[in-house]
């Protein structure tokens, strides 16, 4: 089976695992990709993602590292994927206005633009079927 690894900044992951985006854009994908796209939630010294609890996991993020057990940290961890099949589809220039494609990627239609940069198009991927693991895999695993 294939599987993908794909890193996210700390306050994408926030919102993914949070469910509030729904879409990723990207300028490329692996052409007539179907698997699993593991997400690993990038090291950022300005932000430190975390469990709140993991009875509840519910995600924060910190401008700074607190006093938590060190398993709670999510930066430079595999958190979660999710299942990429035939639900992808083309982002262009022209669709940046559609509020649907805007809400789904917490993008305005201007930083999907600015993004894209000078491509023509790129792709917007679909999060179906997340799973958010209970405990976070080292990327080596993988």
């Amino acid at each position: 089976m294939k599987q993908i690894l794909m890193s996210r900044k700390p306050q994408e992951m926030l919102n993914i695992l949070s469910g509030k985006q729904t879409i990723i854009i990207l300028k490329n994908v692996p052409k007539d990709f179907v698997g699993w796209v593991n997400l690993v939630c990038t090291k950022d010294t300005n932000n430190h993602l975390y469990y709140s609890s993991l009875i509840t996991p519910n995600c924060y993020i910190a401008k700074k590292k607190i006093v938590l057990k060190a398993h709670n940290y999510l930066n430079g961890l595999v958190v979660a994927r999710f299942w990429l099949g035939d639900n992808n589809y083309v982002v262009n220039h022209y669709n940046c206005e559609n509020e649907v494609l805007q809400k789904g990627s917490c993008l305005s239609a201007d930083e999907i633009r600015n993004y894209l940069g000078n491509k023509k198009h790129g792709l917007g991927l679909v999060i179906s079927s997340l799973e958010i693991f209970a405990v976070p895999k080292e990327v080596g695993e993988f």
